[in-house]
Order: C-alpha cells, then structure tokens, then sequence
C-alpha cells in the first residue's frame, strides 16, 4: 500500500489531495491505516465503475474469463498471506463513516486488450502451487520488506518485460489518465474542499504524473509505503 498527500493550488486556495494505492485485499496493517487516511478527507473517488453504468455490462463481460480464470491464483495468494476479505478496505471505511465516495467508471477495456488479460490468466494457472509455497516460503510479494517482495524489485524480467505485458492487457496507461481527468475536476470544484484517490497500486505513479501535468501540486511531505 501506498499513500501520498498534496495540495493542490486551484485559484489561489489550497485543497489537499491525497492518493492511495491498494491492492486490493488488505492485510490488516494496511486496513487500520487506511481507517487513519480515509477519516482525514470529505471525499473518495475510488477506481471502478458503478453498477449502473452504462459501460458496466459490457466492461464486465469482456472482463469475465480473466476474472474467473484468476480465480486459483487470488486464492492461493490470499491463503498465503496474511490477506483477507474480512479486513475492511478503502470503500468499506468510507461506507462505514458516511463519507461519500464516487468511482471512476474506468473500467472499460479494448477487446483485444481483454483478450490478453485472459491468456496471461490461463498461461498463469499451472503456476498458482509454485507461486503458493514461494509466498509461503518468502512471504507476500507485495508487503515491503519481505523477500518476496524484495525479489520481485530486483526481477529484471519481470519489470521490464512481465509487467508491461500486465499494464497493456489491463489498458493501466489509458485509465491512469481518466482517473487523474475526473480528479481534477472534483478537485477543482467549488464545494469540494479536498479529495482521496483510491486506485490500485500500479495506477498510483501514472496518475500523479497525469496530475502533475494539469494541477499545481505541491508534496506535503506524507508519504507511506508499507
């Protein structure tokens, strides 16, 4: 998880807005930080698309095999760390407390795009009992710290060709850019004194530089990585 906080210059005020990448089951360390960071704001918008949507139909089934193909491996994930459904997440906070919360509606994804999401899924499948004693072995590969995580950093593959490939099937760049669009215009709206973006951790540097190029930003100095 990580968090980092801005203000933003619109118009001569200061608003504070803050960005806050998940993925998105928590281990409960980063549950009780995000009930710290999300009780700070007035204002969520979260990535996703809202059930009413009218790209939501078609966003989910071209999505659909990837998801189900996956399945094995976010199981095998989540039994080998310390990641769980019951930890509240970002939106349930935010429910919880009252505090509104939009979404992006960032979800569609280019057909070939999908396509390509589902390959990897079913390519990864023979891999899911290796991937779960690694875990096992090495802890999440997605905490700081661990070996696991540590390993994948220094994966020169993995970084320069795996994770790419993962970025073009999801349609990451492209989304980065309607998330950081939407968050401008909330944030420079009137009534809205301040705002959390919540996006999944591999949005997190894309929409800051997207933000760096419409908004006046200026770093706080908070920033999180755990």
């Amino acid at each position: 998880m990580k968090y980092k906080e801005f203000t933003a210059n619109i118009d001569g005020l200061e608003k504070k807005l803050g960005i806050l990448g998940e993925i998105h089951t928590y281990t409960k360390k980063e549950s009780e930080l995000a009930r710290q960071i999300v009780k700070e704001y007035d204002l969520i918008a979260s990535e996703g698309t809202d059930s009413d949507s009218e790209i939501s139909l078609g966003a989910y089934f071209k999505v659909l095999p990837a998801f189900l193909l996956d399945i094995p491996a976010s199981i095998a994930y989540n039994l080998a760390t310390n990641r769980s459904s019951e930890n509240h997440t970002t939106k349930d906070i935010a429910k919880e407390n009252h505090i509104k919360l939009i979404r992006f509606n960032d979800s569609d994804i280019p057909l070939l795009r999908a396509f390509t999401m589902t390959l990897i899924c079913a390519i990864s499948i023979p891999l899911v009992p290796i991937d779960y004693i690694n875990y096992k072995i090495n802890g999440d590969p997605d905490e700081v710290g661990t070996r696991a995580y540590n390993i994948i950093e220094n994966n020169i593959l993995r970084q320069k060709v795996w994770l790419p490939i993962l970025k073009y099937s999801a349609n990451v760049h492209n989304r980065d850019k309607i998330m950081a669009d939407k968050s401008v215009e909330l944030i420079s709206a009137p009534k809205n004194d301040n705002l959390l973006i919540n996006c999944g951790q591999g949005h997190f540097e894309g929409i800051i530089n997207n933000l760096y190029e419409k908004l006046e930003l200026k770093e706080t100095g908070k920033y999180i990585h755990i």
